[in-house]
């Protein structure tokens, strides 16, 4: 039996292992403040808050940084912030 998907795995583990994911999908070493993961409708989200662009966290293989985990951008957000 295979095990859960990290893109299905509500716990701390899985949302660290997310974030450094994330960094690494912006060319970046740290988390952007500006974003927050969250956890819903069964699923890990990234939403950049000033302007509502989400992403869907999804499994992938290799993913970013060979992490298992890649990111589909689902909404532009609010275009007036850039």
């Amino acid at each position: 039996m295979q095990g859960k998907l990290i893109s299905e795995t509500n716990t701390r583990s899985a949302e660290k292992k997310i974030r450094r994911a994330f960094s690494a999908y912006l060319g970046r070493r740290t988390f952007p403040r500006h974003c927050d993961t969250w956890f819903e409708h069964g699923q890990w989200w990234v939403i950049h808050n000033p302007t509502g662009r989400t992403w869907s966290v999804v499994d992938a293989e290799p993913g970013v940084d060979y992490s298992g985990i890649d990111f589909e951008l689902v909404s532009e957000g609010d275009e007036e912030y850039y």
